[in-house]
């Protein structure tokens, strides 16, 4: 029973899914494709030879595989018979999240060849998330023809079958995801591998020996889940399952494709543990089966298409009729006897006494406010500065928080209002002294807080130039004489100024 519900959630995709990893069913999954394909050849003998070659395809995939993984001498044989008897070959790389299908073509221009097709099976998480339903893709990725005399050099078969085998098996460092864990970079290996080694070194290989072959794509609008619930790994849909569907859509005709998906839909819910799954759950999977059936009307039907119709219908009916059979036992049964009902007294039945609650309810409005308002009333040490008063600068840095910003107000006071402050203050004896002292203490403090950094310190100079200004214009007005001397100050060093705004600049 486990293992046919991995089958019904891979292939249907029910509303109720897993929440953790269940493995890839790739047993159940393959041979229940391979006797479908053995059921649908029996009902389409018009369609013998296109279901025949999918019949070999499958079976040669699940001969080539042993407990889902690669064998390299099974898998030797079947590419050395190829050459030979045609067909194809579907092998899930499972280590490399890809798929491949190696089959005997002929190219209009070269004759007879083998051809190697690769493609990315699970898509990244974080593509399943972001996609607004279906997940639109395109296959195959890549395609490779070796010729026949290539094909047979001696050891190239052996040396592909070895590769493949042992890729499906050990991962290639660097293609998982990494995520952040613990301040370093660590695999995440709940996300899947990106396929990388197969187009890049697999198919590069090969187109070293053969050369790059242009096909047709098919596109499929994919159903894809992660779900992740109190587990280690989350589940997805087996990428087996889509591997299947991709190999039977390129080797099959489109519409016989489509019919067989229905019929095999149809075969799952013939099976005798379909019984035991939940009305619900039955009932989903019919809907699907019968939508797929609406969609394959045709005016017309062959006979082969007939048969297959007439098998899809009668297995709706079958399941339709067991449920309206569980359902008309489920009405049979005897009603229920709610007369005892009629004794009950529900205002006393509903009352309960609860005496502990009574008293906690009571001395609630009896408690006392426990509010207790504390007198809290922080000192700023931003300094303030009067526009018409020269500022005093030794108590700017008695708060250390404080520091840096009273600069900044201290140079923007500077930037502001000293030259009106000087042509205010010129005529007092003492305005020469109070800037130089202003001077010499700005300078020492900002020097110590602006170590470092370049552009503060382009400022701090730049506001010692207005200061010295300042001076000047004070000491040419109470000493005339100083204004006839010649003042040697070079304004090079100001061409290495780093100033944060317009203004500054001018």
């Amino acid at each position: 029973m486990a293992a046919y519900r991995s089958l019904v959630n891979h292939v249907f995709l029910p509303p109720v899914l897993p929440q953790s990893d269940a493995g890839d069913a790739f047993d159940i999954l393959v041979q229940t494709t391979f006797k479908a394909l053995i059921e649908y050849k029996r009902l389409r003998a018009d369609q013998h030879s296109s279901v025949e070659n999918a019949i070999r395809m499958t079976g040669n995939m699940a001969t080539a595989h042993v407990d889902s993984y690669i064998d390299e001498e099974k898998l030797a044989r079947l590419m050395e018979a190829i050459p030979r008897d045609g067909g194809s070959i579907v092998l899930h790389v499972s280590a490399q999240n890809a798929g491949m299908i190696i089959s005997r073509v002929s190219p209009l221009d070269t004759g007879f060849a083998i051809r190697f097709e690769a493609f990315e099976l699970a898509p990244l998480n974080q593509a399943v998330y972001q996609s607004k339903g279906r997940l639109g893709r395109s296959f195959p990725g890549s395609a490779v023809d070796i010729d026949f005399p290539t094909f047979a050099e001696p050891g190239l078969v052996d040396t592909i079958a070895r590769t493949l085998a042992k890729m499906s098996f050990q991962a290639a460092p660097g293609m998982q995801p990494q995520v952040r864990k613990a301040k370093s970079m660590v695999d995440e290996d709940r996300d899947t591998t990106h396929p990388g080694m197969i187009p890049e070194f697999i198919m590069g290989f090969l187109n070293a020996v053969g050369q790059s072959a242009h096909v047709d794509t098919i596109s499929k609008n994919t159903r894809e889940e992660v779900l992740l619930l109190d587990a280690r790994s989350p589940w997805r849909r087996s990428p087996v399952w889509l591997l299947l569907r991709v190999a039977l859509q390129l080797k099959l005709p489109c519409d016989i494709y489509k019919e067989f998906m229905a019929f095999m839909m149809s075969s799952i819910i013939n099976d005798h543990d379909f019984q035991k799954l939940s009305s619900d759950m039955r009932v989903s999977m019919m809907a699907k089966v019968a939508r797929r059936v609406y969609k394959l009307a045709t005016p017309s039907l062959s006979p082969g298409k007939t048969h297959v119709r007439h098998h899809m219908h009668e297995s709706l009916r079958a399941s339709t009729a067991a449920l309206e059979g569980q359902w008309s036992h489920l009405q049979a049964r005897p009603p229920l006897n709610l007369s005892s009902l009629a004794s009950l007294h529900f205002d006393q039945d509903g009352f309960t006494a609860i005496p502990a609650l009574d008293k906690y309810l009571k001395s609630i409005s009896a408690r006392e406010s426990g509010q207790h308002t504390t007198d809290f009333n922080p000192e700023s040490g931003m300094a303030i500065f009067q526009p018409s008063v020269l500022p005093y600068l030794p108590g700017i840095d008695s708060h250390r928080d404080y520091t840096i910003p009273n600069l900044h107000a201290f140079e923007t006071w500077i930037a502001t209002h000293i030259n009106q402050w000087s042509d205010l203050h010129k005529s007092d004896a003492n305005a020469c002294e109070q800037l130089y002292d202003l001077i010499e203490r700005y300078h020492d403090l900002a020097l110590r807080q602006y170590l470092g950094n370049p552009e503060a310190l382009s400022v701090c100079y730049l506001t010692v130039l207005e200061l010295w200004k300042a001076l000047d214009v004070c000491a040419t007005h109470l000493y005339p004489l100083l204004a006839d001397y010649r003042l040697d100050l070079s304004m090079a060093f100001a061409q290495n100024f780093l100033l944060p705004s317009e203004a500054e600049m001018q």
